[in-house]
């Protein structure tokens, strides 16, 4: 949903900024390793 509503998104994690980038981007190509687990967990039918 984040993917489809947003333009930039920015990943938190532990209260720490782990990365921000424009939507497409951080889709296509995470930077960070929690990011990358994050998309990852998304279920098959909902990565669009």
């Amino acid at each position: 949903m984040v993917k489809h509503i947003s333009d930039q998104v920015l990943v938190m994690h532990q209260g720490q900024v782990v990365e921000q980038a424009d939507a497409d981007t951080l889709y296509r190509q995470p930077q960070a390793d929690y990011t990358r687990q994050l998309l990852a967990a998304i279920p098959r039918g909902w990565r669009g």
